[in-house]
């Protein structure tokens, strides 16, 4: 099929590819993590399609859907003392802010019933997390608005501070760059013991809950009354 024909602003000579998505599978249908480890291996492969928003060793930022994993869930289950059902009986939700795995299975009807709740981090706080960025062996995060850093082994809060609403977090080369959602943006060194604010400025006015992209040097940030970009300086 072609494209239309020249009109107005319209010139199909200006059509291009648009960003790209990756599918990769085992044809015998064998599970492996050698197919995990290639999808996110099309995940780096796709870094150049224009402005992303994430850790640049993962690649897009869109992540990656994958079967669940039957086998590794089977053994916590049997580990917390719970009879999952048949593979495609059931499937896991994130309780959202608990530190645990809800199972759902599914009846002979067809209905939806809820097994047992399983806990994968034994001694772990509560968290709301909104997107969250690893580095230097922790977890950087929103919880509810405050900013954290979590031992991803244990769950632990390393330490909190400041309230920034319902923001977004992004890695930006070697920091992290915060939006709150009053609309200011802050650079902050990544650091297991406290936060450490390197820059501070108001990008925005108006309700901000769209998470910022960074295509070096330009980071493409908009709230519910306007959209902005600004040049990033280099890291010294």
């Amino acid at each position: 099929m072609g494209f239309p024909p020249a009109q107005g602003l319209y010139d199909p000579r200006n059509e291009h590819d648009a960003c790209g998505v990756g599918f990769i599978a085992n044809i015998k249908g064998v599970k492996s993590h050698t197919t995990i480890e290639r999808g996110l291996q099309i995940l780096v492969n796709l870094d150049h399609r224009g402005a992303v928003g994430a850790d640049p060793l993962l690649g897009d930022g869109a992540g990656i859907l994958i079967q669940i994993p039957d086998a590794l869930y089977r053994d916590w289950a049997k580990g917390a003392g719970v009879n999952l059902p048949q593979p495609g009986d059931y499937t896991m939700i994130n309780l959202g802010t608990t530190p645990t795995l809800q199972m759902i299975g599914v009846n002979a009807l067809g209905q939806l019933v809820l097994l047992d709740a399983m806990g994968m981090m034994t001694g772990a706080e509560p968290v709301v997390l909104a997107e969250n960025v690893v580095q230097l062996q922790v977890v950087y995060g929103l919880d509810d608005g405050v900013f954290v850093c979590l031992d991803p082994d244990t769950g632990e809060r390393r330490w909190k501070a400041g309230r920034f609403g319902h923001g977004q977090l992004i890695l930006v080369g070697r920091r992290l760059l915060l939006q709150t959602e009053q609309g200011e943006v802050l650079i902050v060194e990544p650091n297991p013991e406290r936060l450490i604010e390197v820059a501070r400025f108001q990008a925005l006015e108006g309700k901000t809950w769209n998470p910022p992209a960074f295509a070096a040097p330009i980071l493409l940030v908009r709230s519910d009354l306007e959209a902005a970009a600004y040049e990033l300086p280099a890291r010294r």
